[in-house]
């Protein structure tokens, strides 16, 4: 687990499913150690799948766009204790739940650090308003200023960078 003080970069990650439609999304955000926003995703895929499986998707597209985005140590924090864990824990099976977690601990090995972090939902709340639109942009879509419908969530979001 990564202090305070050690990481450059923090990115929560979340997923919503919508299996009516056969789809899913991902939202995710970043932020630096001062609380700035830097910089928020949404991506969406077509078929149905769990839950766990949506988040774990998550974490590697999370890890993937912080490799793109030239960050050097970043700590990814998601509300889905048992990706956290299974990443954690390198619980590699031969499944795709964990080739993705193999794919998301290979990826990590480019970072100087790359932790991740169990949150409450609470305190994902940010990376959740991400997700909630994944269908009203173009996938992937990203922004590098606040949109308006993460207004009210920012500073409620920055309780932990103090």
């Amino acid at each position: 687990m990564a202090h305070a003080k050690s990481w450059s970069v923090k990115v929560n990650v979340d997923a919503i499913l919508f299996t009516r439609f056969s789809e899913y999304g991902v939202g995710m955000v970043a932020r630096d150690a001062t609380c700035y926003f830097l910089a928020g995703r949404t991506i969406w895929f077509l078929g149905v799948i769990s839950v766990s499986e949506a988040e774990l998707v998550g974490v590697y597209e999370a890890i993937l766009w912080s490799y793109n985005m030239g960050f050097t140590s970043v700590v990814i924090e998601m509300d889905v204790k048992v990706v956290c864990d299974a990443i954690n824990e390198k619980r590699i099976g031969n499944s795709t739940f964990g080739s993705y977690v193999s794919a998301c601990i290979d990826l990590c090995s480019s970072f100087l650090c790359c932790d991740f972090n169990c949150v409450r939902r609470q305190a994902n709340c940010v990376a959740h308003a991400f997700a909630r639109v994944f269908r009203l942009y173009e996938s992937p879509h990203t922004w590098v200023e606040p949109p308006d419908f993460v207004d009210g969530f920012l500073n409620s979001f920055c309780t932990d960078c103090e």
